[in-house]
């Protein structure tokens, strides 16, 4: 697995990241970014980058409770399965909360084995899907 290290800035980057690599992969993936995703804003190199994705990707939320059941976060998610894109469903569980400074309920990705397992699987089988 590899990271934007080695890939040309330039005008046209994203599209040779997005030509070269297996599996696109965004972990952990914040409310912010399925925003943008489902928004088709392209304002970041991630974002550019599955845009211009022909093959698969795969996202692993990790956020706040009541972030991950807002409808908004709900439909962006809904949008982006709807584009073919792999959302792995986050975990209930505690998480601490970097604005009370205490620990909550929360949604957070699998662990980085269960992660790494799942890309690996995903890789393998080499097209988009519309199913987590």
């Amino acid at each position: 697995m590899a990271t934007f290290a080695g890939i040309e800035d330039g005008p046209v980057g994203h599209i040779e990241l997005a030509a070269w690599c297996d599996v696109f992969v965004v972990l952990p993936c914040t409310a912010n970014f399925l925003g943008k995703a489902a928004s088709g804003i392209c304002d970041t190199d991630p974002t550019l980058v599955l845009a211009a994705q022909p093959k698969r990707s795969i996202l692993f939320p990790n956020m706040n409770e009541r972030m991950w059941r807002s409808s908004i976060v709900q439909d962006n998610v809904s949008g982006l399965l709807q584009a073919g894109v792999d959302i792995v469903e986050p975990e209930h569980t505690e998480m601490f909360e970097t604005t009370t400074g205490q620990v909550a309920m929360g949604r957070v990705m699998p662990d980085p084995g269960s992660c790494a397992d799942y890309i690996r699987r995903v890789a393998a089988t080499g097209c988009r899907s519309t199913t987590a």
